[in-house]
């Protein structure tokens, strides 16, 4: 058996135990994290695409994409290999009151009749296959014209950027099976559209601030840190930082290119339109060029975005006044854009946060800087000695004393009020 087809039987055979539904059930609303947040991006894109009454969901899992299509009136037909994840999917649309029909299949061979649905969504699933270009086929053939097909995959061409190289399948399928993740290049998806008849609607970045299996390359070393991961965990409960990082995903991410993020959303109808194609495929690499430098110019893609800059700016102002946290989270991007000289993200804010961002910044600085020396101190005491002397005298000792008094008082907040 090929590598290949070890890793689509493995793949296919492994949600089927009743245990692994139940734990990934519990998974699927797991508010933990970041995962709330690629929740809502996925289900979101469900329903801004999703058009017509009749809608197939391949690999319909426990029903995260569909039901919120069924609560709003479309009728969907969802489908998987595992029995016991179809029993999980009707027992939670039940609990919604919910009318769904389910039945077994593989994805790759669908038991419908040609141009039976007006939308096809799948979330989450062709990632785990690499025989993606036998897939796309079966899935338009079940779509009716004009329909669409939706899903989500990884992201090769961020894959190829954090890793500096290029990056072929091969190599990919030599992974574990519990580690293969499909990833696909924006050049590569647009060839099979046009091999198979279908047009490019939209490819929609998502997950700037997601792991999920991908290294973000422009994040870079501030992904190890305690404290970034500390942040984006109060996406879970901070209603505000996680609206913040709502609209800058939807408004800002969305609008870049599929190098940006190790994620994105592919949205393509049965329609042919290689011309219309190859024209999304120029502009595409016109903006990947001049974002190379600047990943996040929004002058550069003004005429991508759903609102005017200024109307953007206002709306980033307002979420950044109401939330320290969600100041902090820019903050921790601009800096590390800054450093790599990419800095764009101040595009989002108006004169007033900029300053008090700027100011912010500093600050930490400062602390940073204050908290190495004082780890310092103790270990070096004859070259602070000689480094801080007046007048023949040596400050070290007392200029110690006072700096770790300082970050206490300040940094820490310990004995306020106490002065030596």
């Amino acid at each position: 058996m090929s590598t290949a087809s070890h890793l689509i039987e493995w793949k296919t055979n492994a949600w089927k135990d009743p245990a692994m539904v139940s734990f990934y059930s519990q998974r699927m609303v797991l508010n933990q994290g970041t995962n709330r947040l690629k929740n809502r991006l996925e289900v979101d894109a469900c329903l801004a695409y999703a058009t017509g009454t009749e809608v197939l969901d391949v690999g319909i899992g426990t029903g995260r994409g569909s039901l919120p299509l069924l609560a709003r009136g479309q009728r969907v037909t969802g489908v998987d290999s595992s029995q016991a994840m179809l029993d999980e999917c009707q027992r939670l649309a039940q609990e919604q009151g919910l009318q769904l029909h389910t039945q077994i299949s593989q994805l790759d061979c669908l038991p419908f009749a040609a141009a039976s649905f007006d939308s096809l969504i799948s979330l989450n699933v062709l990632m785990h296959f690499p025989h993606w270009k036998q897939i796309l086929p079966e899935w338009k053939r079940v779509t009716r014209p004009g329909g669409r097909l939706i899903f989500d995959v990884h992201s090769l061409d961020h894959y190829r950027a954090a890793l500096g190289r290029p990056v072929a399948e091969e190599e990919m399928l030599q992974s574990e099976a519990t580690t293969y993740t499909l990833r696909i290049a924006a050049e590569d998806l647009v060839a099979e559209a046009d091999r198979c008849g279908l047009a490019i609607c939209a490819l929609v970045p998502y997950g700037a601030f997601l792991g999920g299996g991908n290294r973000n390359y422009l994040l870079g070393e501030l992904e190890d840190k305690a404290s970034w991961a500390r942040l984006l965990s109060f996406m879970a409960t901070d209603e505000a930082l996680f609206e913040f990082a709502l609209f800058v995903e939807q408004e800002v991410v969305a609008r870049l290119t599929t190098t940006v993020t190790g994620r994105f959303m592919v949205v393509l109808e049965n329609r042919a339109d290689r011309k219309g194609n190859q024209a999304w495929l120029r502009e595409n690499r016109r903006i990947e060029t001049g974002l190379r430098r600047t990943p996040i110019d929004l002058e550069r893609i003004a005429g991508r975005l759903g609102s005017s800059l200024e109307a953007l700016r206002g709306r980033a102002s307002e979420y950044l006044a109401a939330s320290l946290r969600s100041r902090r989270l820019l903050e921790c991007l601009a800096a590390r854009l800054a450093a790599q000289g990419r800095l764009g993200w101040s595009d989002l804010l108006a004169p007033p946060l900029d300053a008090q961002l700027a100011e912010l910044a500093t600050k930490r600085e400062e602390d940073r800087l204050a908290s190495e020396l004082a780890q310092r101190l103790p270990q070096e005491p004859a070259r602070v000695a000689e480094l801080l002397e007046y007048d023949g005298v040596p400050l070290g000792t007392g200029f110690e004393y006072m700096l770790v008094e300082r970050l206490l008082t300040r940094a820490l907040g310990r004995f306020t009020g106490v002065r030596s």
